[in-house]
């Protein structure tokens, strides 16, 4: 008996999708490519001291995100602050400061650029048709040299990308969804306390339906009838409807049948713009509690975590770290030391921990950033439509908290309804 859905993606929209349709009644299948659940939210003990790390996406804010603390409540999984911060550091205009990011005599600047992007981001809405990069934005106002890095550093940090392909979007949305600029300090504000692993697999042991490890889907065909998902190990299965809830940057690797609209597939060829490197250092010679941000250096943004630990080279911190795809190899240790020193001249790395999401094949990049051009092409509202029997689900093209763990679970929320929804209204296989 063919199943009623298949949910092909074991991440939180994959998961949430999938348990809410078997709590539905419905006969749900899952498939996950890898041999874990949680997708891009990993986390791993660290291979200095093993100390969990997130590898992947790690930071919330569940007064906004709300969905988010439902499922952490739902299973009594521990939500607690991020850590504070002791100090700050910025490299803009090719200087280290400490304190305050410009020149004095560019504070006035700094206020007039922070000023303009909370009133744009306040009026900004997603109905917005303006399709420009941070880049030629910002370029606009005319900012000072340090002004400029300051904003591409935190913004670099939610982009992942370099800001002349990055949608100013990414900035004004942001704004708009929390009210204030401030956001782009603050929006980093909870975590999991035991690790995002402590949701996932909670929500993987309540699911109640087959779910398969290790089984990579490669092509989705559908007719009158049905859809045929067919692994890479040559099982094909057979379903009602399927829901893709894989990272977009992923969807060229399965073969639709029938295809995507061309001007969809087009973009998903090159995929969105978030291709950085997350690396976690343990070292010594940072400043307590150190958040740094900036541009020009490998490394536009990073913060070291309490606490710190006694080791035979002294005191030492697990320092978090970000850079653009190409600027940084993580797997250099004494790459990543010359980086961190741009901030902190003294640091000494003793260890370090990343994976490469780029070139994992189940993911192809980071967190979602979809470049300058998609907005005018209508790319994420397509695919947020039924493709016939497929659905897509995922934070990347979540309709709310885009880009986050919450709009994946809003995300798999969402499409398990419209699946209901489309079953219950007759549209089950032949």
């Amino acid at each position: 008996m063919a199943d009623d859905v298949i949910v092909v993606g074991g991440g939180l929209a994959g998961l949430v999708a999938a348990r809410g349709l078997q709590r539905a009644g419905r006969k749900v299948r899952l498939l996950e490519a890898r041999k874990r659940f949680g997708g891009r939210a990993w986390a791993a003990p660290f291979a200095g001291d093993g100390r969990l790390v997130e590898l992947g996406g790690g930071w919330f804010d569940t007064g906004l995100q709300r969905g988010l603390r439902a499922e952490a409540d739902r299973y009594r999984v521990r939500v607690e602050p991020a850590p504070s911060f002791g100090c700050a550091r910025w490299y803009t205009d090719g200087v280290l400061r400490s304190g305050f990011p410009v020149p004095a005599r560019a504070g006035g600047d700094l206020e007039r650029v922070l000023v303009a992007i909370n009133a744009s981001g306040r009026a900004w809405t997603r109905a917005d048709s303006e399709d420009v990069s941070v880049a030629e934005w910002l370029a606009q106002l005319k900012p000072d040299a340090a002004t400029r890095d300051f904003v591409y550093g935190w913004c670099g940090l939610m982009a992942g990308a370099d800001m002349d392909v990055t949608p100013v979007s990414a900035l004004l949305g942001l704004v708009a969804e929390a009210g204030a600029v401030f956001a782009l300090f603050s929006d980093l504000a909870e975590v999991f306390a035991d690790g995002t692993n402590a949701l996932t697999d909670a929500i993987a042991a309540e699911l109640g339906c087959p779910a398969e490890l290790g089984r990579p889907v490669i092509a989705v065909s559908q007719d009158s009838g049905g859809v045929t998902v067919r692994a890479a190990d040559g099982v094909s299965l057979r379903a009602a409807l399927c829901v893709l809830a894989v990272p977009i940057n992923v969807l060229p690797e399965i073969a639709l049948d029938p295809p995507l609209a061309p001007v969809v597939r087009d973009a998903l060829t090159d995929g969105h713009a978030c291709r950085v490197a997350k690396v976690w250092m343990l070292a010594t010679g940072v400043p307590h509690g150190m958040l740094a941000a900036g541009w020009g250096t490998p490394l536009h943004w990073l913060a070291a975590q309490e606490p710190a630990v006694r080791t035979a080279d002294g005191d030492a911190q697990l320092v978090v770290g970000f850079a653009i795809d190409g600027a940084l190899d993580v797997a250099d240790d004494r790459a990543v030391e010359d980086a961190l020193r741009a901030y902190a001249p003294d640091a000494r790395v003793l260890a370090t921990h990343s994976h490469d999401w780029n070139a994992d094949p189940w993911s192809r990049g980071g967190w979602l950033n979809p470049p300058v051009g998609w907005a005018t092409r209508h790319v994420l509202e397509r695919l947020a439509q039924p493709h016939g029997r497929v659905l897509f689900a995922g934070s990347d093209v979540a309709v709310e908290h885009a880009g986050w763990m919450a709009g994946a679970i809003a995300s798999g929320h969402a499409q398990a309804r419209v699946a209901h929804r489309l079953l219950a209204a007759g549209f089950g296989a032949a």
